[in-house]
């Protein structure tokens, strides 16, 4: 099995968690010992794209190119096949992997995914519409309502989506982030290094 080639990694203090083609394994920093998971003893899939670890609820949400997700707690394996059964045409690709208050945003190469971790179950899924074609979502960052620097108030409560087409933000309270007209397109793209 393949330890070389890391697709995806998610660090905490006391461990580095890792993922490859084949296996997710975990580095623990105390003791350097390596623990290895593949397909061969509880993941449900193979070519792991997107990895991340929560200490809250002490689970390794695994996304991988197929779509496909799995939960990881210390005693076993929850899988997630919605996204990789879905008629969605072309990529199903997981690229990124925020969690956020017991939610986990997917960021997808057909839009990002809301997933409710406790309950093992998406609840929405926002798409960013270019030309009639979904836009690739690359990552997405959620900005908490405490922010230290005045200069920086215009991040508190926001979620900030990056996308082929450019990056866009909405207020994460707001109850309608189904509407495109919900989000704003903060810096769009620019083709041919036009400014």
């Amino acid at each position: 099995l393949n330890y070389s080639s890391i697709n995806s990694i998610s660090c905490v203090e006391e461990a580095v968690y890792a993922g490859t083609e084949t296996q997710f394994f975990r580095y623990n920093n105390a003791d350097n010992s390596i623990s290895t998971f593949s397909k061969l003893n509880g993941l449900s899939d193979i070519n792991i794209s997107a990895i991340k670890y929560d200490q809250e609820i002490n689970v390794v949400v695994i996304g991988y190119q197929n779509g496909n997700i799995d939960l990881f707690y210390p005693n076993g394996v929850v899988n997630i096949p919605y996204i990789k059964e879905a008629n969605i045409m072309g990529s199903k690709k997981i690229n990124n992997i925020f969690i956020k208050d017991n939610m986990a945003y997917l960021s997808c190469s057909f839009g990002l995914v809301q997933l409710n971790i406790l309950d093992a179950e998406i609840l929405d899924t926002y798409y960013f519409i270019n030309n009639g074609i979904n836009s690739n979502v690359f990552n997405c960052y959620i900005f908490d309502d405490n922010i230290n620097d005045p200069n920086d108030l215009f991040l508190a409560g926001k979620i900030f989506v990056s996308t082929e087409t450019g990056i866009f933000s909405a207020e994460i309270n707001n109850s309608n982030l189904i509407d495109p007209n919900a989000w704003e397109s903060e810096f769009p793209v620019f083709q041919n290094n036009m400014l």
